[in-house]
């Protein structure tokens, strides 16, 4: 342990956790410290200068210290390579030679007998851990004794799901394939056999058994966005609260025009079509279409003519392929002077605004369908109106 010139004072602020020290200097420093109750030992080789009541959640926090100064030989594997946390244990997993553990409170380092490194394992901060294509071998690994060190197996199949997502079939097959070779050098030939069924399974090209929503999704070929299913379900939350009755009437032409009006010039002012409100006018109520904008301009009628439909209004789905039949046939009329925007038909390139990135058009139906059913769950009214406008 090296202390600053502030750390030297009995008085001075002290890091959470502190080592052996390296020198007699620094021995009689842990010493005087120790002594003056400023630090405490809280297991082998380490010290904490934090209150006991903060000891465990510090040392989880720490845990990558704690490993990389005690045993700077560590090697991290199996679900701490994936997840680089302690368990909800506290544990943390590093292959070693022999098997034993070493705990403190709160943090349990549990050394797990194996082989070393790969040269394709890569660093972690001074030391080591298992590579993705390992750590996934590892924890399909099955049995009493691996129970507490291997994820869950849904846990595994949403990692393998969201390499699918993020760089496609090329790079899930990539990792099957560094994994083949992985298994061939340690004789893991169960592991790799759960590995490749689930891969096939997640692109189709065989029939296997997953047990996560979101990989049974993406083996039916429907697959969804979990973070935006995740904010669906706390707007279903919300809106199965009471909400207040609203009463409005559709039966006033000119309330119903004029809501029409600011509905369609808004919506595509935040898609940045901007017009004077005067020229909007001009567009919608008198068929003025602007020379040098005629597809701006459509846009904005295109939407006006179905908002001010008071019967196109008042439909709602009954099924999921009412749902998609309405998107599809409203885009094509707001679109309908937009052919490079294939109107009527789903996205198929990702899009984004800024540093925010839409769901990915592999997602869309499946989205929509795990909307379709929270939306089934609510009242009708206002709190489906709500839901629908955000799905």
């Amino acid at each position: 342990m090296t202390l600053s010139s502030d750390e030297n004072s009995l008085d001075g602020p002290l890091p959470p956790v502190l080592f052996p020290g390296a020198t007699s200097t620094e021995r009689r420093k842990l010493a005087e410290l120790k002594a003056a109750g400023r630090i405490r030992p809280v297991g082998p080789r380490l010290y904490v200068s934090v209150p006991e009541a903060d000891t465990a959640k510090t040392l989880q926090r720490t845990w990558s210290t704690v490993v990389t100064r005690l045993f700077p030989a560590a090697f991290i594997t199996h679900r701490t390579a994936l997840e680089y946390r302690p368990s909800p244990d506290g544990e943390i997993f590093i292959n070693a030679s022999s098997t034993r553990e070493v705990k403190y409170p709160g943090l349990v380092l549990k050394f797990i007998r194996g082989p070393g490194p790969r040269s394709d394992d890569p660093k972690f901060l001074t030391i080591r851990s298992s590579s993705i294509p390992r750590a996934l071998l590892e924890n399909l690994s099955r049995g009493r004794s691996s129970e507490s060190r291997v994820l869950p197996i849904e846990e595994v199949e949403r990692r393998l799901e969201k390499i699918l997502h993020a760089g496609g079939e090329a790079e899930l097959n990539s990792v099957r394939d560094s994994a083949r070779d992985i298994a061939n050098d340690f004789g893991w030939k169960a592991e790799f056999k759960r590995l490749d069924s689930l891969v096939g399974t997640l692109l189709g090209t065989r029939r296997g058994k997953v047990s996560s929503a979101i990989a049974q999704a993406r083996a039916t070929g429907e697959p969804f966005d979990a973070s935006c299913l995740e904010r669906m379900q706390l707007l279903f939350a919300d809106l199965r609260s009471p909400i207040a009755a609203v009463t409005d009437s559709f039966t006033a032409v000119d309330h119903v025009k004029n809501k029409a009006f600011f509905e369609a010039y808004f919506s595509n002012y935040i898609e940045g079509t901007t017009f004077e409100v005067s020229e909007a006018e001009e567009i919608i109520f008198d068929n003025k279409l602007p020379a040098t904008r005629p597809k701006d301009a459509h846009d904005i009628a295109g939407t006006f003519d179905i908002v001010s439909n008071q019967d196109e209004m008042r439909r709602t789905p009954n099924e999921f392929q009412d749902l998609i039949d309405l998107l599809c046939s409203r885009h094509e009329t707001m679109m309908s002077h937009r052919p490079e925007a294939e109107p009527g038909r789903f996205k198929t390139e990702p899009n984004r605004a800024g540093d925010t990135r839409f769901i990915h058009p592999d997602y869309v139906r499946g989205t929509l369908r795990k909307g379709w059913e929270l939306y089934q769950g609510l009242e009708t009214g206002l709190p489906r109106a709500i839901f629908i406008a955000f799905l």
